[in-house]
């Protein structure tokens, strides 16, 4: 049986304190609240920072600046595959995001709402990762503290 190691790229888009997250078009029907954020699969031969800047403008619409490194995360859905994911914090521009070919709807959650709508995995690795602990995703009342 052939072994496949696929790379896939993630962006935590913030604008204004909230995270966009979105709904693929087939997750609808198979699993209807299941939420995450914004992804896609690398090319072969491009570099991950590009892939990040691409997958945001191509299914969000949304230009977006790479900020760091968020986290990176491997799990094997089954037991030929393999899927790396390599994870970027990014700011946008504006929050205008236009949906088509690969997502069908989009939210901008504060933090307070994050984990309660993204997958139950993606909820883990943020909790793992502490990603609701960082300034980009603090209120003004928690910078001052």
């Amino acid at each position: 049986m052939e072994q496949v190691l696929q790379v896939k790229v993630r962006c935590a888009i913030i604008h204004d304190r909230r995270m966009l997250i979105v709904r693929h078009e087939v997750d609808k029907d198979e699993r209807s609240n299941i939420w995450r954020i914004p992804g896609g699969i690398l090319r072969f031969g491009e570099k991950l920072e590009n892939a990040a800047i691409r997958i945001a403008k191509e299914y969000t619409g949304l230009d977006i600046e790479i900020q760091r490194l968020l986290y990176d995360s491997t799990f094997c859905p089954t037991e030929n595959k393999q899927i790396i994911l390599i994870n970027y914090l990014c700011t946008a521009k504006n929050s205008q995001v236009v949906v088509g070919n690969k997502y069908d709807e989009f939210k901008w959650v504060k933090k307070a709402n994050l984990l309660v709508h993204v997958h139950s995995a993606m909820a883990q690795d943020f909790r793992q990762y502490k990603v609701l602990e960082i300034p980009e995703m603090q209120g003004e009342e928690e910078i001052k503290r």
